[in-house]
């Protein structure tokens, strides 16, 4: 495991693994928002570097990048690792999460994911560019 994360640098460049993907202007959004889907029909978006939310391809969460924790669905609940770093190492440290974590998780993610789609959908987002077909443009 590296010793110092970086941000994603290019998702539309090396993010060769999500068919079609595409980067996305929204409105209340710091970052652009980089949609894709993994073979076969698995939704990932990333709002920035944090969060990210992975969906399998019954658009369950399958694992998320939240607050610098990543979130990970385990046999129908959800665990929440985090790196602990000393000088010499870094350690996940993972968790079941308790049922009001994963209601906040879940609520924050649907939240953002609604503002993203009504977006979207009301043509305020603006394609900024994209790969595969499928990727649109606005």
């Amino acid at each position: 495991m590296a010793r110092h994360e970086q941000d994603r640098e290019d998702l539309i460049r090396e993010a060769t693994r999500l068919v079609p993907r595409a980067e996305w202007h929204v409105p209340g959004e710091e970052a652009p928002v980089v949609l894709g889907i993994r073979s076969p029909g698995a939704l990932s978006v990333f709002f920035g570097p944090d969060p990210v939310f992975h969906f399998n391809s019954r658009g369950e969460l399958r694992r998320g990048f939240v607050r610098g924790a990543l979130w990970k669905a385990d046999r129908g609940r959800l665990v929440v690792m985090r790196r602990r770093r000393t000088s010499e190492s870094v350690t996940l440290q993972a968790r079941d999460v308790r049922s009001e974590e994963e209601a906040a998780l879940l609520s924050e993610a649907q939240k953002r994911l609604v503002r993203l789609q009504e977006a979207l959908a009301s043509g305020q987002a603006t394609w900024i560019r994209g790969i595969g077909e499928g990727a649109g443009s606005a």
